[in-house]
């Protein structure tokens, strides 16, 4: 997980990098001295701590807090109509989801609210790519599993041969 607080033209940099190769990023976008901005930015700063051990080798997940004077810098979102905006983007910009506008249930600007939207989001994409991960070690799985059971069916006849010659030499002695 990356934290960024974007201020510059550098810390953009970084951020806009993130952003075209696709990472999960959660955006803070707020206003020095404005009053909602001042009681949401402590509950988002919480952020780093709560979900850092969790997300810790996430290296796909960036949580930001953006100043609204380089927030023109920035690709691919939409210019915050007021502040603080809170924003998701996803899949080199293709997704994009405004906190007020997604699908919890409780949105409140605190800490737990911006988790629960934060793991929502993160789970989704986790889910897909631990599919199609499954999916590839199912074809490799299957592959390995054939090639068990070839070698699997060689033993087998090399035992029941040998306990067929077993019961041939039993046999030869009784008669005998």
């Amino acid at each position: 997980m990356h934290i960024l607080h974007v201020n510059n033209a550098a810390a953009v940099a970084k951020l806009n990098k993130h952003i075209d190769n696709g990472s999960d990023v959660f955006m803070l976008i707020y206003m020095e001295g404005c009053g909602p901005c001042n009681a949401t930015r402590p509950e988002w700063a919480a952020l780093e701590k709560t979900l850092g051990y969790q997300y810790s080798k996430n290296h796909k997940l960036v949580v930001a807090d953006i100043n609204k004077d380089v927030v023109h810098l920035i690709h691919k979102i939409p210019q915050p109509n007021s502040f603080p905006t809170i924003i998701y983007i996803s899949q080199n910009g293709n997704k994009i989801e405004k906190f007020e506008e997604s699908s919890i249930n409780d949105k409140s600007r605190n800490t737990d609210c911006f988790m629960n939207w934060i793991e929502g989001n993160v789970s989704k994409m986790e889910l897909i790519n631990s599919n199609s991960n499954i999916s590839n070690k199912k074809t490799r799985t299957k592959t390995n599993t054939n090639k068990k059971h070839k070698g699997t069916k060689k033993h087998h006849k090399n035992k029941s041969s040998t306990k067929h010659n077993r019961s041939k030499a039993i046999y030869r002695k009784k008669r005998m």
